[in-house]
């Protein structure tokens, strides 16, 4: 046969259950406050990360179009220089300079006007090697950079969605594509590799 307690029990055990559900609510209420804190300050964390990648795409956007001006600026020079200096070397008109100079540096080359005289011919070889490898130097370099700004663009979309870099390139199926080469006759393609 089972007694029930004494009643001096029954109040102290009734007093320890009270202990314990009002530590346990104070220990219940922290922890949510710290499960509901931390989401905050991660997100608080998360959007200042996001802001700074935006200020550093800002700068980056500026400096590209600054680059994309400079070069604008470099090629006009160029070859309003280069038409002042045929024409002065062959005795051409100005116009007709000007008019040599953008058709050999843009690789067009009619033919209607050639320079006749020795260093007419040997500056217009170095004005072509020269024009050729700046352009072509600036335009690459322009180019990777607004290559830059896409990418950091594509990144600051993605983080604003939620996705992680690898979902933001294609996922592994891309990543997958990327890699494999093209198989011939058991052999790496070499115009694929």
């Amino acid at each position: 046969m089972i007694t029930s307690p004494p009643k001096a029990a029954k109040a102290t055990l009734s007093a320890l259950r009270t202990k314990v559900r009002f530590v346990g609510g104070m220990v219940k209420n922290s922890m949510a406050a710290i499960v509901k804190a931390v989401p905050t300050g991660l997100h608080a964390y998360g959007a200042a990360l996001l802001a700074q990648q935006e200020k550093k795409l800002l700068r980056s956007a500026r400096a590209a179009k600054l680059r994309s001006v400079a070069l604008l600026v470099f090629i006009v020079t160029y070859i309003v220089g280069g038409g002042g200096m045929f024409a002065g070397i062959e005795g051409w008109r100005y116009v007709d300079g000007l008019y040599f100079a953008t058709v050999t540096l843009t690789t067009v080359g009619y033919g209607d006007l050639n320079p006749l005289t020795g260093i007419g011919r040997f500056l217009a070889i170095v004005y072509c090697l020269v024009g050729f490898t700046l352009v072509l130097g600036m335009l690459l370099s322009l180019t990777s950079q607004l290559r830059e700004i896409a990418t950091t663009r594509a990144q600051l979309f993605a983080a604003k969605l939620g996705m992680s870099g690898d979902e933001a390139e294609g996922g592994e199926s891309n990543r997958r594509s990327r890699d494999s080469r093209v198989s011939w006759q058991g052999k790496s393609a070499p115009w694929f590799s």
